[in-house]
């Protein structure tokens, strides 16, 4: 009997141990659906996926706290909105009580009216958004308003990051919307005016006009800054979702399997695993007899 030469041998196994090599590669991407399973399957290619995949993370993040300074900011928009028509009906009421048609009952009764609104802004201005009181600043936890319609927050920045070096003020001011700090206190204007009505002080009803204009503007201000903020968290998701598909799509280039083309392959090496195992038996149950 003839030992098989040992070069011979060893080529089989080294050949064995290449296609098992390529057996596993194709086997992942089939399974996986990724062409790079593994640093070792394409350096170049894994190093770049992995900054791909990093970015893809950091925009999802800012995507999330776009999302998250978008729903207050719509809450809060939508909130000063209110606070306007508000506004809007306290100036008819200011109006009518300016006017010496009315006595002392109507204005009473307007008075009511305006006390009742007081308390509809004051709850306005308290609204909880998802992340803690919409107009408290960063005091976020605390109501911004005491029950005397005092104001106890303050105009500390909200930051959030929406994208790479771009940070934004989530929250909107409410001493700008609401205090003497925007321009006029506008509880106190209400207060002045339903003590002017309950008096039934003409030329004091008259003096509060401006005051009720001021304060109707500074709420509509604070909601147009509101607005604009609104747009450019819009734009900037706008932004990041090109970004983000952009990416996505560098991702699927570099790391993506091609679906019929790993199964080929796998096919391919699994025959060729085959053949090599029955010509390395072969190989090894070699027997010569000598004559």
């Amino acid at each position: 009997m003839r030992i098989p030469d040992s070069r011979n041998t060893s080529g089989l196994f080294a050949n064995l141990n290449r296609l098992a090599g390529r057996h596993a590669t194709a086997a992942a991407a089939v399974s996986s659906g990724y062409r790079v399973t593994s640093p070792s399957t394409d350096p170049r290619a894994a190093a770049e996926l992995a900054k791909v995949r990093h970015a893809i993370e950091r925009t999802a993040a800012f995507r999330s706290n776009i999302g998250a300074a978008r729903g207050d900011n719509e809450l809060a928009e939508g909130i000063l909105a209110e606070a306007s028509s508000l506004m809007e009906r306290v100036q008819e009421l200011a109006v009518q009580g300016a006017n010496g048609t009315y006595g002392a009952s109507e204005r009473s009764s307007m008075a009511i009216e305006i006390t009742g609104l007081k308390a509809q802004l004051l709850s306005m201005a308290n609204t909880r958004g998802s992340n803690g009181y919409l107009f408290a600043g960063s005091a976020t936890t605390t109501a911004p308003f005491n029950a005397g319609a005092v104001f106890v927050g303050n105009s500390n920045a909200h930051p959030v990051e929406i994208g790479a070096n771009q940070v934004v003020n989530m929250a909107v001011d409410g001493a700008k919307a609401f205090t003497a700090t925007g321009g006029e206190d506008v509880f106190l204007v209400l207060d002045a005016l339903t003590t002017a009505l309950n008096a039934n002080d003409q030329t004091a009803i008259i003096t509060t006009l401006d005051r009720i204009k001021s304060s109707h503007s500074q709420v509509v201000r604070a909601r147009a800054d509101s607005g604009l903020l609104l747009d450019r968290l819009n734009m900037s998701e706008s932004a990041l979702e090109q970004a983000d598909l952009a990416l996505k799509t560098r991702q699927a280039v570099l790391g993506d399997a091609d679906a019929v083309g790993a199964m080929t392959e796998l096919t391919k090496v699994q025959s060729s695993i085959e053949r090599s195992l029955a010509v390395a038996q072969r190989t090894l149950n070699i027997r010569r007899f000598e004559p």
